[in-house]
């Protein structure tokens, strides 16, 4: 008994001295968590350096930097001196300069942004309005072209760069999420022609000053603070590009002053906006659907266990950063590395934060048994993709725009190896988190629980198919180019030969330049300045590729000899396909 009553007062002292350690609890609080894995991060060399903020009930719990910001010169990120560039955080302030502009009655949030633009804007497809853009349900397609340039000396004033590289409207405003940059840039110049004033010098005024967020600005060439340079993964520095439309992701900030965000974002006071106007940023604004929590204005609403937290993700090419309130929890996390990580990665990192604070994710515990009324197999492509322009070209490069889902009604439905769990009436869970089905417009459309959505493609717009028909019809290409040579060296070759010589080397060089100018538009970030040399070889390509189907068409009513006409049948088939693609692709 006396040994019991020990052991008890043991473990009661050891309780009152390491209440953190006890029972293991250091592991499971999100300060020890996110200090620890950013500690870990860096010294195993997977970043270069973090900057980390925790708010928790009104006060600073964490606010920290790691590794370095310039480690030539020996600079350590700090969390006061030394400043992150947060990519499309930055987004969420063009949303309190719009909520301020409500709320001193100078802009309607529902009216057509046309009422406040200048008379010779370019006009829309659709009328727009403020609450379409801070919903990104504006209908815009995805376009690189003008979002950054590789040095300071080439961006352009936002009026210029607004209209240079406005986008198409290829879905109807408010109908669907479609993530886009332009948008919200878009978005601030309404703000800059209602206000007189420079977005970057309207923010510092109106937002960043009040909030004594003292080393926080748009401005490109803001030097108040040092700014970290970018890392590549294998920790070499790297090329750090210039947000052109600079409204949509320019923010460079430090920790500390992210810390004085995030404790605003939970209050209840009326400094800069309201606390109700400051309520709307996190409202459902917009959702395609009821079974999700959609869009509030610039952020994202998640639920977790039945509890909503909201949240922003980042990326400013080597910078990396994350943002999530949750108000349930008086709780706000920030977190930005200088180095690219995999979506995954940071995905993993934040999710076991919300882990934290909310307990672990519960899963489904059972099946819709409802009847499902829709085939939702096929192939999908993320809205925030090009469909209008040149830049379609790009879907079939980037391999993780395009997914397939397989299956039927009566047998269900599979995407990535795994069968999709039926929780609703086309709603099901997938291990891209859930996934609506809708049809609108005649197009179907998958709208998902992340705020995103995706929309069906034929099977011919897939990757493996595009890159097949590109790759065969260059190998083809240069085959005939070398046959083309050989046959213009032979003194026996006649007019024919060598006007088909001629026409396949004329071909093949065209492909060369067009891939050259393909290569220099995605490296420069801006297509649309190599598209009138892309569309000239374009033209070209059909037009050589043309003639030599007609050449060939003629040695078959010759009934030359099979060895005579293979190649060159097979060079037209390429050929045609080639143009076919082209025609998908917007160059012709």
């Amino acid at each position: 008994m006396k040994r019991l009553i020990s052991m008890i007062l043991v473990m009661a002292i050891m309780l009152m001295v390491f209440p953190f350690t006890a029972f293991g609890q250091e592991n499971t609080d999100i300060r020890h968590y996110l200090d620890q894995t950013l500690s870990d991060m860096v010294v195993q060399k997977q970043v270069k350096g973090a900057i980390v903020t925790v708010v928790r009930d009104g006060t600073v719990a964490l606010c920290k930097g790691y590794g370095y910001a310039d480690e030539e010169k020996g600079i350590g990120a700090h969390e006061d001196n030394t400043a992150f560039r947060i990519g499309s955080i930055s987004k969420t302030f063009v949303a309190i300069a719009a909520q301020q502009l409500v709320e001193r009655g100078q802009l309607d949030m529902d009216a057509p942004i046309s009422t406040y633009l200048e008379a010779d804007f370019p006009k829309f497809k659709y009328d727009i309005t403020m609450h379409d853009l801070l919903t990104h349900s504006a209908g815009f397609e995805d376009m690189i072209s003008g979002i950054v340039v590789d040095e300071i000396s080439k961006a352009e004033p936002l009026e210029l760069s607004i209209r240079k590289y406005m986008p198409n409207q290829v879905f109807v405003p408010g109908e669907v999420v479609s993530y886009s940059n332009y948008g919200i840039a878009l978005a601030a110049y309404v703000v800059q022609c209602i206000a007189n004033q420079n977005f970057d010098q309207y923010a510092e005024d109106n937002i960043f000053k009040p909030l004594e967020m003292t080393r926080t600005s748009f401005k490109l060439d803001y030097k108040d603070v040092v700014i970290s340079k970018g890392y590549s993964p294998k920790g070499a520095e790297a090329a750090q590009p210039i947000i052109n439309l600079y409204p949509e992701g320019s923010v460079v900030t430090t920790a500390r002053d992210m810390s004085k965000y995030l404790h605003w974002l939970m209050d209840d006071s009326d400094l800069v906006l309201s606390a109700e106007g400051k309520g709307h940023l996190f409202e459902k604004q917009f959702t395609m659907a009821e079974e999700l929590e959609g869009m509030g204005y610039t952020w994202r609403r998640q639920e977790h266990n039945g509890i909503l937290y909201y949240d922003k993700k980042g990326i400013n090419v080597n910078f990396h950063s994350r943002i999530a309130v949750y108000p349930e929890k008086k709780t706000g996390v920030f977190v930005s590395f200088n180095t690219p990580m995999d979506d995954k990665q940071l995905d993993a990192l934040m999710n076991e934060a919300t882990n934290l604070l909310l307990g672990s994710k519960r899963q489904y515990s059972a099946a819709y048994t409802g009847k499902q009324t829709a085939d939702i197999s096929g192939y999908y492509i993320t809205t925030v993709s090009g469909f209008g322009n040149i830049e379609k070209l790009m879907n079939c490069l980037m391999p993780n725009r395009v997914f397939q889902i397989t299956g039927n009604l009566s047998e269900g439905f599979f995407m990535d190896g795994a069968q999709l769990l039926s929780i609703g009436e086309n709603y099901y869970s997938t291990p891209r988190g859930g996934f609506k089905y809708i049809e609108k417009d005649g197009k179907a459309f998958l709208a998902s629980s992340l705020a995103g959505s995706y929309v069906r493609i034929s099977w011919v717009e897939r990757n493996s198919v595009q890159l097949f028909l590109i790759l065969s019809f260059a190998v083809i290409s240069s085959v005939m180019a070398i046959r083309g040579l050989l046959a213009l060296c032979r003194r026996t070759a006649n007019k024919g030969d060598r006007f088909f010589a001629g026409i396949s080397i004329l071909q093949f060089l065209l492909l060369v330049v067009m891939c050259i100018s393909i290569i220099k538009g995605i490296s420069t970030y801006n297509m649309l300045e190599a598209a009138s040399l892309i569309k000239t070889c374009g033209i070209l390509i059909a037009a050589a590729s043309l003639s030599g189907v007609l050449y060939t068409a003629q040695l078959f009513r010759r009934k030359m000899h099979k060895s005579q006409v293979v190649l060159p049948a097979v060079w037209s088939i390429s050929s045609v396909l080639f143009i076919l693609w082209m025609l998908l692709v917007n160059i012709l």
